[in-house]
């Protein structure tokens, strides 16, 4: 069941319920310590979130969703869709999302965040940096990348990626590089 409104502003409100089955046919590790049985499992969630439109100069969703989680309960908070025009050029996109789960199996608490900053040189090229942190994966990543459009239907992107392990986050020398990337890639249209 969803309540939703849009104001005037094109800002938004919404409630919504919804009702999860999800069975498990085998064991499931869903954090580090926590192991979920075999079984079926029914929960509903709840969320009510806040959109902030996006002609606003900085815009975003804000939520919570609390309920039932396989055989316990979550409750989350988070800010995401994010856009913060610094100039017609230069955005930040940023967002943070945080997850409370208590199972009688075990609790943990899950962190996920990011930004997204992107440089606009012309309609046809442009500059992409996205950082990310992910608690449950214990890894920090980032992405860069450039998109040239040298022609109609023609492009050249070139793409760095890394993902780096910060288990525990505390220590910077944690910060292993676990992988490592680096992609070009060239579209040519031709027009027959």
């Amino acid at each position: 069941m969803i309540f939703n409104t849009e104001f005037e502003n094109s800002d938004q409100f919404q409630v919504s319920i919804s009702d999860d089955f999800e069975p498990l046919t085998r064991p499931f590790a869903i954090a580090r310590g926590v192991t979920l049985q075999p079984g079926d499992y029914d929960f509903t969630n709840y969320e009510v979130f806040y959109r902030l439109g996006a002609q606003r100069r900085f815009s975003g969703r804000f939520s919570i969703r609390f309920g039932d989680f396989w055989s316990g309960e979550n409750t989350a908070f988070g800010y995401d869709f994010g856009r913060i025009e610094i100039s017609p050029q230069l955005s930040v996109e940023p967002g943070y999302l945080i997850n409370q789960v208590k199972l009688p199996e075990g609790e943990f608490r899950t962190e996920l965040g990011r930004v997204r900053i992107t440089y606009t040189f012309s309609p046809r090229m442009y500059f992409s940096g996205l950082v990310q942190y992910d608690s449950n994966a214990s890894s920090f990543s980032t992405n860069f990348r450039f998109r040239w459009e040298w022609a109609p239907g023609s492009e050249l992107f070139l793409v760095y990626s890394d993902d780096r392990d910060t288990s525990p986050f505390g220590d910077p020398r944690s910060f292993e590089l676990r992988n490592r990337g680096w992609a070009i890639k060239f579209n040519r249209l031709f027009q027959i």
